[in-house]
């Protein structure tokens, strides 16, 4: 524990703040204080509001109502005032500039200086003087790319205090630290607290939370569920809270697909940009989920089987038969696998075209005459499909730009109906849309399983992963670590898995 100050007084206020994006309601009425000197952890599902709440927080969102104060002072909106009134936020990837020192990163942005000279004399003072508040050693003129994350870290801690911030964010600070460093940033947070600095600690580490908090708030579906002092709080406790009452009673997948031969083999996948050592199977008809936390690799193990991230090893078997690795898109469509990533305005969708030429575009290859798109036979082969994803018949001609989530997403599905792949894969296929919507697409996929795919479905909601999938495959740091039957799982059971465990 940090050992908070006991004057009572309150260095951060969050009152009564509610934050709506489109279709998607981040923050209900959420308030919090934190004292001077007290160290509060942050805890909560993927979706649950903290990264909107932190937002708001340093000053990056507006609240659609409630307000936040410092020391006492309302503030207005906007990073900078929020900034100026003492609130530094650290992010998991630090942001410091790789080509310059560790002396100029912690004053990047003010540099002293003495006529019209910068003081580099002062500069250097102030860091070593910095280094001994937190007993720290840093080489001031090591350049910021040689450091490692934890001194990263340290950096921009060191230009928080040197600017006189009485509240510090730090986001995820341990999830990519060595056992020393680690070791090393708590003692940091310790003597901040004990300096008075009001340090909000957001971690999906619950061990890491009860290790070093003072008090643990508990964000879920965008509202406050509690707030309690660490000390009374177990790990299961934690997550009992994070997932709520109802997790026992939550709907089952039902599977009445036939369920047939192995369609794809995946053994020893690892790439650089986060997948490890993966082994992955999925049958004819079947739809296998990942679960896991942000950052957990489970995207990435999608975009290398669809051959939008390089592999550095691993085998793929399509029907048995290994297959050469698809080096790209184009390679793994023509293997028969097709990718809906999550950001599906940017990769899915041509925002200014029609819903039909949307949906034709993965089968502009059997529709060209001389280099042109034939209109009849795509007008011809995509209302049948459309009006069997539930789309809203009539618009075919509007802008997909201008479509709400859940049709935009039902425009990619028929797409996927139309071209009849072997393996398809769904990454947050339902995020963003509402709860019908969300129903609608849920059972869409299950349409794609029952024509025969083989589906691998990314869903942050637990509560919806369990409802899709057959089995769920729990990934953690690129690897999966344990796999589950749908109709014996739990929000709780994956929960278990996706945190980190202790050593």
């Amino acid at each position: 524990m940090s050992g908070a100050t006991e004057s009572g007084a309150t260095a951060l206020e969050v009152s009564g703040c509610s934050k709506t994006f489109p279709g998607v309601r981040a923050l209900t009425d959420v308030s919090i204080a934190v004292g001077a000197g007290e160290v509060r952890g942050l805890v909560g599902q993927n979706g649950a509001g903290k990264s909107t709440l932190i937002k708001v927080i340093s000053g990056a969102e507006h609240a659609d109502s409630g307000t936040v104060s410092v020391n006492g002072q309302l503030l207005a909106p906007g990073v900078a005032a929020h900034r100026d009134a003492g609130i530094a936020v650290i992010y998991q990837d630090p942001g410091v500039v790789p080509a310059l020192s560790a002396c100029e990163n912690v004053f990047l942005g003010d540099l002293p200086t003495r006529g019209p000279f910068v003081d580099r004399g002062h500069m250097r003072a102030r860091f070593e003087e910095l280094c001994r508040e937190l007993q720290v050693s840093i080489d001031p003129s090591a350049r910021a790319a040689s450091l490692s994350l934890g001194d990263r870290q340290l950096i921009e801690i060191m230009r928080a205090i040197r600017s006189a911030s009485t509240v510090l964010i730090l986001d995820e600070p341990t999830s990519a630290l060595p056992e020393e460093e680690r070791v090393r940033l708590f003692e940091v947070i310790t003597r901040l607290s004990g300096a008075g600095v009001a340090v909000v600690f957001i971690s999906h580490d619950l061990d890491d939370v009860l290790d070093i908090c003072d008090t643990v708030t508990v964000l879920r579906d965008g509202g406050l569920v509690c707030t309690k002092a660490a000390s009374s709080m177990t790990r299961d406790d934690l997550v009992t809270a994070m997932t709520g009452q109802t997790i026992e009673s939550a709907p089952r997948s039902v599977t009445d697909r036939s369920i047939g031969a192995e369609v794809l083999q995946i053994t020893d996948l690892t790439t650089r940009s986060g997948a490890d050592q993966v082994d992955l199977r999925v049958r004819a008809g079947e739809i296998v989920g990942l679960a896991g936390l942000l950052g957990s690799g489970r995207s990435e193990i999608l975009r290398a089987i669809a051959g939008a991230d390089r592999v550095q090893s691993g085998r793929i078997s399509l029907l048995g038969e290994q297959v050469a690795w698809p080096r790209s898109v184009r390679e793994a469509k023509s293997l028969g696998i097709h990718l809906v990533a999550e950001d599906r305005r940017r990769f899915g969708l041509v925002g200014g075209e029609s819903t039909t030429m949307n949906v034709a575009l993965g089968g502009f290859d059997r529709r060209r005459w001389f280099g042109h798109v034939s209109r009849s036979a795509e007008m011809r082969s995509q209302h049948e499909v459309l009006q069997h994803v539930g789309y809203p018949m009539g618009r075919e001609s509007q802008p997909v730009r201008n479509l709400s989530g859940g049709n935009q997403q039902k425009v990619l599905l028929a797409r996927l109906l139309a071209l009849r792949p072997r393996v398809v894969l769904l990454d947050e296929p339902t995020a963003g849309i509402d709860v019908q919507a969300t129903a609608q697409i849920l059972d869409l996929v299950r349409g794609l399983a029952s024509e025969g795919a083989a589906v691998i479905v990314v869903i942050s909601d637990l509560q919806e992963l369990i409802h899709a999938c057959d089995r769920i495959n729990v990934v953690r740091s690129g690897r999966i670590v344990g796999q589950f039957a749908s109709d014996a799982v739990t929000e709780s059971d994956i929960l278990h898995l996706a945190f980190a465990q202790p050593a």
